[in-house]
């Protein structure tokens, strides 16, 4: 329920939320961040690849491993960082980022656009061409703490397009339940004027 996220502060750290598997990219993030000393990391996730990013990470401090966060806590960590990067090339759009958006926090991402090579800066994030550690760094580097707080409104304004109401809202678009409703409440109508 994206309801419950918020904007905490303007954060210290970009965030990583995934599965530790080595298809999620995690580990493309974490080999960013080693050559980011001065940019900090939290990696939120459990998952078969979870000792290998451990160890990667073992001598930066500024990489923290937090593994599985219950939901209340992982809202908390969402809403205090500066954005969330997910690189996973098979996924174009994850809960995580709707999460993101919700907390008024911008994504770092993979371009669906996979034609593309070139960084695009959005209103709400920063689309990179490829998961190479090279384009998040660039992708980083770019997004900084003001910047992403500039992001916040238009992050929350496209965070209702994924609100509970309007999925509800679309489904039934899709089913013409709307329609169906109208009709109902029409017919309620007219038989309360009858009585």
């Amino acid at each position: 329920d994206t309801n419950k996220l918020r904007y905490l502060s303007k954060g210290k750290y970009y965030l990583s939320v995934a599965r530790l598997t080595p298809e999620r990219g995690v580990d493309k993030i974490v080999k960013a961040f080693l050559k980011m000393p001065k940019k900090k990391l939290y990696v939120v996730g459990e998952g078969r690849s979870k000792n290998e990013i451990i160890n990667l990470s073992k001598n930066y401090p500024n990489i923290n491993i937090l593994g599985f966060l219950k939901e209340d806590k992982l809202r908390k960590v969402i809403g205090k960082s500066i954005g969330v990067i997910g690189v996973c090339p098979t996924e174009d759009f994850s809960m995580n980022f709707m999460e993101s958006l919700a907390a008024g926090k911008p994504i770092i991402s993979i371009n669906p656009n996979r034609k593309s090579k070139k960084l695009e800066i959005g209103k709400s994030g920063v689309l990179i061409p490829g998961e190479n550690p090279k384009n998040i760094i660039e992708a980083v580097n770019y997004l900084t703490a003001d910047k992403a707080k500039k992001m916040r409104k238009e992050c929350e304004k496209k965070s209702k397009q994924f609100s509970i109401e309007n999925h509800v809202k679309k489904i039934l678009e899709s089913l013409k339940l709307n329609d169906f409703d109208k009709n109902r409440e029409s017919n309620q109508n007219s038989n309360i004027q009858k009585s």
